[in-house]
């Protein structure tokens, strides 16, 4: 019975960290395309270049791969809850 109350271990964190940025105002809301960056600089000059070009300003930016879903996912609860 002792074994059963024992939590499986947490899988260790990846040392790799992903730089993601999805633009809210292109293509299906309902889909972002998250695009991977090398740093915060790279994803951050990308950005700045894209609302030159499109006007485009709303963003969802992720800094690890870990939780990917689970911010989209709240991300879309949010924006149905606000109509």
């Amino acid at each position: 019975m002792e074994a059963m109350s024992k939590k499986p271990p947490m899988p260790e964190p990846s040392a790799k960290v992903f730089y993601m940025l999805g633009c809210l105002e292109c293509g299906d809301p309902d889909r972002v395309l998250l695009m991977s960056f090398a740093s915060p600089a790279e994803r951050g000059h990308w950005g700045s270049e894209h609302i030159k070009a499109t006007g485009h300003d709303r963003w969802i930016v992720i800094d690890q791969p870990d939780g990917i879903l689970d911010s989209l996912r709240e991300w879309r609860s949010r924006a149905r809850a606000a109509g």
